[in-house]
């Protein structure tokens, strides 16, 4: 990669400096949900289809003002990056705790805040493709992602089986696997040590400045952006828009 600012240009040879390892964030990178901006909208929605399904278990909640009160209390992450878990944010919403609620009726509410998100996934055209050739060129593979508002990692582990993403891939890190979000460094490390390869190693692609880019290379991993959506203008960053492109910088041909 060229971090002065201009792209890069040309292809990369496959035997000149190959990667053998490429990390890879999940939302809008291999799949489309939503915009970061739209975020709200898809929060409300799943608020109240948690708070609908309370309700239809039996259990008290509280109006939708004092909810709304609180989710608004409860919509932020930590300073230091540490995992706020959706199941403690739900639990505070509705005033769970003195109710004595499950486990398993938790997750079952975790699950409802998460559904209209699903609802609206969309595999991109790229994502099998371009996965089966970086395995056929024995370059490993790790989703490295965030998760909703600290939700829990097995329905996005679903997702992936959904999509078709998740056998396809090495390994798979959230942030509910190690307790940090990106762009903490223990992410990062955690799943380079799980693909048993070094930081100079991998290349990371994601489509967050802040959370995938500035993460990555804080500890040494080469980085590009992708933006599929052509939203944003990068004047002083090398990006791409869509996973042909990091075919184009590894120097490998669909």
């Amino acid at each position: 990669m060229n971090w002065s600012g201009s792209p890069s240009t040309g292809a990369r040879s496959p035997d000149c400096d190959m990667k053998k390892a490429i990390l890879l964030d999940f939302g809008n990178t291999l799949v489309h949900y939503f915009y970061s901006e739209e975020f709200p909208e898809y929060r409300r929605a799943g608020l109240s289809a948690a708070k609908l399904y309370l309700e239809q278990q039996g259990l008290p909640v509280p109006p939708d003002l004092v909810v709304a009160g609180r989710e608004e209390a409860e919509n932020f992450e930590a300073s230091d990056h540490r995992v706020r878990a959706l199941e403690d944010r739900l639990a505070r919403i509705f005033g769970l705790s003195e109710h004595g609620v499950s486990c398993e009726l938790l997750d079952a509410a975790c699950r409802k805040f998460l559904g209209r998100m699903f609802s609206v996934s969309r595999l991109y055209d790229d994502t099998h493709e371009v996965l089966d050739l970086l395995g056929r060129k024995g370059v490993r593979t790790c989703i490295v992602s965030n998760t909703s508002w600290g939700s829990p990692a097995q329905p996005w582990r679903e997702e992936m089986l959904k999509h078709g993403v998740a056998e396809r891939v090495d390994e798979i890190v959230f942030c509910r696997d190690v307790g940090w979000r990106k762009p903490a460094r223990v992410i990062y490390e955690h799943a380079v040590g799980k693909l048993g390869v070094s930081l100079e190693d991998c290349l990371f692609v994601g489509d967050s400045m802040k959370y995938d880019i500035g993460g990555a290379r804080g500890i040494g991993v080469e980085a590009v952006l992708i933006d599929r959506g052509h939203r944003h203008e990068w004047p002083n960053e090398d990006h791409i828009h869509d996973l042909s492109g990091l075919l184009h910088r590894l120097g490998l041909q669909k």
